[in-house]
């Protein structure tokens, strides 16, 4: 139940920091990314010091994605090849789909990405409860450090980690004033899907739940799972590193 409170708080302030973020921009229409908004904010230091942080948090992002991707190949093949040659392949195939220059091209990707997400969190749910229920289900953790505690809030956060990609995002819409829908549909369904995979997983996998919520299921279904998500892996890492590599391409 705290979780699910906790899930529902972040996707609030997750929407109102997205508005203003929207707000910011039709106010001053020339910015493009983090370290022009730091440019108005604090001079040439905020400049700096924002878009050096949105660049290395992009970057680590992408990363995240290559490592899935890794975990992913590597479910799929039964850990048939080297770990660090599917990273490779993940952050090859990573690069080739980020090559286009504008965000339209990658757009219908995302559509791709959505149906692939949906249709692998689905057959993991269904999965999970075909298994039936493992117990061991608990409201709250006992013995719980500061560390481990923080690390769950942060990955809830790192969910709704797209504003770092908004102003961008905005600068290419024909229409800006639209942001707000996007924004409202967008946090609708994400905070939808995350309560609703987050408490059926854990209804059934209880304790032992792992990280990714595909892994939860049998052998052949986990295959299938990663097979299916692996659209969402890739074309998700496309899109932030898109993002670090026009904001790099601005500065320079």
């Amino acid at each position: 139940m705290a979780m699910k409170k906790q899930r529902k708080g972040l996707g609030a302030i997750a929407t109102a920091t997205g508005y203003m973020i929207g707000l910011f921009k039709l106010r001053y229409p020339h910015v493009h990314n983090m370290a022009d908004a730091g440019e108005i904010l604090a001079g040439p230091i905020g400049r700096e010091v924002l878009g050096g942080a949105q660049a290395v948090f992009l970057v680590f992002i992408c990363g995240s994605h290559v490592l899935t991707g890794l975990i992913a190949f590597d479910t799929i093949t039964a850990g048939a090849s080297c770990s660090v040659l599917w990273a490779a392949v993940a952050a090859i195939v990573c690069l080739v789909l980020t090559l286009p220059r504008t965000l339209n091209g990658i757009s219908y990707m995302s559509v791709v990405s959505f149906i692939s997400i949906i249709t692998a969190v689905l057959i993991t749910m269904i999965g999970v409860s075909v298994a039936g229920h493992k117990g061991g289900v608990k409201a709250s953790a006992e013995g719980l450090t500061f560390a481990s505690a923080f690390l769950a809030v942060t990955d809830i956060i790192f969910a709704y980690a797209g504003h770092v990609g908004f102003f961008t995002f905005i600068a290419e819409m024909k229409e800006p004033k639209d942001f707000a829908k996007a924004l409202y549909m967008l946090q609708i369904a994400d905070t939808t899907l995350y309560l609703i995979v987050g408490v059926v997983v854990y209804a059934y996998a209880g304790a032992g739940t792992v990280s990714p919520a595909l892994g939860n299921t049998g052998t052949l279904l986990r295959k299938v799972s990663y097979g299916i998500a692996l659209p969402t892996i890739l074309i998700a890492g496309v899109i932030n590193g898109h993002v670090c590599a026009k904001l790099i391409f601005i500065r320079m």
